[in-house]
């Protein structure tokens, strides 16, 4: 576990940490004194920023966050003069002395075990890629199997292909960092800021991949109007029915996972179409709800 990856499960899921609901506000948001890891806003409409250290909180990292923390303060003070700002340092381990002595600056500091955060990470079915490297190639198992290890399962394999897809998009397509592994055949995503979500699907045996929009059935329909655009855009025809008669957007291609020199290639192709799907229907989306907030006026 890393402070990228507590961050992960922070951002997504606060109210499970910090026992309140919060909205999310922004993520290492970059400003002229530093990058602040979190900050949302609360039911009072308040402003908490956090500081997010993995480890115990020493001396040293005390001392860092608490400079960190009292430049962020500054740095949304500016931007939202009207706003209570809260501070709040993070750490898997924190003496009571540096609790009281971080008091002493209005932060909060806030000790939240590791075993929290792999509690919440099993309930969500989030994975630490920094403790993923123990994932089994897929395919036979060398001639010298450990005891007790055979071929890997399906299940074993997709996990390994969505881990190495994030360990891919991390480096080459940030925006996708909100992209979670898990073992099943698809995984959701939100899409932009429209309150829909849209999946990122492998269908293993079949050796098909793909991207799909359903939304509630009658969002497609309405995006029917802007056909002609949205397959333009997108490069390919995406406006098919679903298993069950429903109106789907969709991308899809074959795809051999069998060997893992594949991978990258079909990583590559998940990206482009994640990132152009997204990118495309938003606009789209969000034009259409703004309609009907219009006519509901």
């Amino acid at each position: 576990m890393n402070e990228k990856e507590m961050e992960d499960l922070l951002w997504e899921h606060p109210e499970k940490f910090l026992a309140e609901p919060l909205k999310q506000l922004e993520r290492q948001e970059r400003g002229p004194v530093g990058r602040c890891d979190l900050s949302f806003t609360d039911a009072r409409g308040d402003i908490l920023v956090i500081e997010v250290k993995h480890g115990t909180l020493t001396r040293a990292v005390q001392d860092q966050a608490v400079r960190q923390l009292s430049d962020y303060f500054g740095m949304y003070k500016a931007r939202f003069p009207d706003k209570a700002i809260e501070l709040m340092v993070i750490a898997n381990i924190i003496l009571n002395e540096r609790i009281l002595s971080c008091a002493r600056y209005d932060i909060e500091a806030k000790a939240i075990p590791e075993e929290k955060f792999r509690e919440v990470a099993n309930e969500v079915r989030y994975v630490f890629l920094s403790e993923a490297a123990g994932v089994p190639p897929v395919g036979p198992p060398p001639k010298s199997t450990p005891p007790g290890r055979g071929r890997v399962t399906k299940n074993e394999a997709r996990l390994a292909f969505w881990v190495a897809f994030c360990e891919y998009a991390r480096d080459k397509a940030p925006q996708i960092k909100r992209f979670r592994p898990k073992d099943g055949p698809s995984v959701d995503m939100p899409l932009g800021q429209t309150g829909y979500r849209f999946k990122a699907w492998i269908f293993w045996d079949e050796g098909k991949m793909g991207v799909r929009f359903k939304g509630d059935g009658p969002i497609v329909e309405q995006l029917r109007q802007y056909q002609q655009d949205i397959e333009c855009r997108v490069g390919a025809h995406v406006f098919g029915m679903g298993k069950m008669e429903t109106a789907i957007l969709q991308v899809e291609r074959q795809a051999d996972f069998s060997s893992r020199d594949n991978w990258p290639e079909l990583h590559r192709w998940f990206a482009d179409a994640i990132m152009k799907f997204e990118d495309v229907l938003v606009p789209y989306v969000m034009k259409i709800m703004e309609g009907q907030k219009g006519q509901s006026d």
